[in-house]
């Protein structure tokens, strides 16, 4: 089953932004700090490349709570806990002060960083969150994940060939997802690279689940 939501172009940040992420992802490689490598300085890296790629009625925002989306604080899951979103883009330059919140309609799109080293099971909670809290949104801010992977091709959302698995996904709990675009930065070698292994940044967007 597919959602219902018509898949739209994805947003002029991401091609840009992804690219260079994945060449920020090899070189934290080729000085040897990949083990050490941790979502928050990806998240970081993502927030300062998308930063930079907005047009002037748009603006980036790092580490914000769910609660201050206005679409997604009426669920009692989202205004009981402290999630925080790792970029939300809007169409507000401040990030509301504690106790506010975003004006209603200005967030755009919300975005999750995930690290291959993290584990696929994290990958997944994340997405039946994000799928979740937009099934019942009072409005449609579009959500994101980026998953970064370091010398690894990530086979399920990649094909052989380097490019997208361009068909839908479902996680166990049938949250929809779809992978939109994917960019590479492959290590200089002279022999052949059979499995394509490299550094991936995957951008993968969700959906609400289809009610009825």
């Amino acid at each position: 089953m597919t959602p219902s939501t018509p898949l739209l172009r994805i947003p002029d940040w991401s091609d840009q932004a992804l690219q260079m992420l994945s060449f920020w992802l090899g070189y934290q490689h080729s000085i040897g700090i990949r083990g050490n490598l941790s979502e928050g300085a990806i998240a970081w890296e993502l927030f300062r490349l998308i930063s930079g790629r907005l047009s002037s009625e748009q603006f980036a925002h790092t580490e914000v709570m769910y609660s201050k989306i206005p679409e997604f604080a009426s669920r009692v899951d989202v205004a009981d806990r402290r999630f925080r979103a790792d970029v939300v883009i809007a169409a507000q330059s401040a990030t509301p002060r504690s106790g506010e919140q975003f004006a209603n309609g200005t967030v755009k799109a919300v975005v999750e960083v995930k690290h291959n080293q993290s584990g696929i099971r994290q990958v997944w909670s994340d997405i039946d969150y994000m799928s979740r809290v937009l099934t019942d949104a009072s409005g449609t801010p579009r959500m994101f994940l980026i998953y970064a992977s370091t010398e690894e091709r990530p086979k399920r959302f990649v094909t052989s060939d380097g490019t997208a698995v361009r068909t839908w996904f479902h996680t166990k709990n049938e949250s929809p997802f779809r992978v939109r675009c994917v960019k590479r930065a492959m290590r200089l070698s002279s022999g052949r690279n059979e499995d394509l292994k490299g550094n991936y940044a995957v951008l993968i967007e969700v959906f609400p689940k289809r009610k009825g």
